[in-house]
């Protein structure tokens, strides 16, 4: 639990480094050439450096991001769905009225709205903060990513995925996933769903409105003062340490059970029935 709190330390100084890049002078444009032309990195003045050159309008149409393409908007956004193939996608205080769909590449959301869902899979590094998902929120199948499998806030690794301070309205679901995983202190409308993942998952301090359920991980979870107004169920998880299920306010049932090597159970305020093992 130490090493778990000295990464989220980490990662609001990354939040606070991230946008001074010494020497660089931030370059505009209003929207894309046309939705296959979300390449940042090409406007005058920027070179090459996608992550400080930004497009500032909305674009109407849908936008397909491809491998080697950086696409930044700050402010504005996408009227359509936005698709990234490889890529580098990032909206800052940005609005997407679509979908958000990426197969592979590096995906960061900050102060943004989608209206639609956003799905994630291949291998993809993912940050999305203080932003609001309108439809359900999918992480999964991320594959085998080399280097780092934890990410510090906006300063991106590939491989991993952090989501923090964020509002989905629909289901959410990380399945299938090779690199860790940071849910902290978010809002979920619908469903929480954490399972088949072998890396550490951590769900830390999020409200659920439906139930909570994280199952056949095979590695460390953490499920830490979570207020859950449905079932929480945490089973049939393996890791090097025993499942952590402490300080969560549950308005219905607690089931933990066939975890190994084991359950810590502490500190749970629970409405309904309270069976672990």
């Amino acid at each position: 639990m130490k090493f778990k709190h000295k990464m989220w330390v980490v990662s609001l100084v990354c939040v606070l480094v991230s946008f001074a890049v010494p020497g660089a002078q931030a370059q505009y444009q209003t929207v894309p050439a046309s939705g296959t032309q979300c390449d940042t990195s090409l406007l005058s003045g920027c070179g090459g450096d996608g992550g400080v050159c930004a497009f500032t309008g909305t674009f109407t149409g849908n936008v397909t991001v491809s491998a080697g393409q950086n696409c930044v908007f700050n402010g504005g956004g996408v009227t359509g769905d936005v698709r990234n193939n490889g890529g580098y996608l990032e909206f800052d205080s940005s609005t997407v009225t679509g979908d958000v769909k990426q197969n592979g590449g590096e995906l960061s959301l900050s102060s943004t709205t989608v209206t639609e869902n956003v799905q994630i899979t291949g291998v993809s590094t993912v940050s999305i903060f203080f932003s609001t998902v309108g439809g359900d929120l999918q992480i999964k199948n991320d594959g085998s990513a080399p280097g780092p499998r934890r990410v510090h806030c906006i300063h991106l690794k590939r491989g991993g995925s952090e989501v923090c301070g964020t509002t989905v309205d629909g289901n959410l679901q990380f399945q299938n996933n090779s690199n860790m995983i940071d849910f902290i202190g978010n809002g979920v409308g619908g469903n929480l769903q954490v399972s088949n993942n072998s890396a550490d998952t951590d769900m830390e301090n999020n409200g659920v409105n439906g139930n909570l359920e994280v199952w056949n991980n095979t590695a460390d979870t953490f499920v830490d003062g979570n207020t859950v107004n449905g079932n929480l169920q945490d089973h049939n998880n393996t890791g090097a340490d025993p499942a952590d299920v402490e300080n969560n306010t549950v308005n219905k049932n607690l089931e933990c059970h066939n975890n190994f090597p084991g359950t810590t159970n502490m500190n749970n305020t629970v409405s309904g029935n309270t069976q672990c093992n």
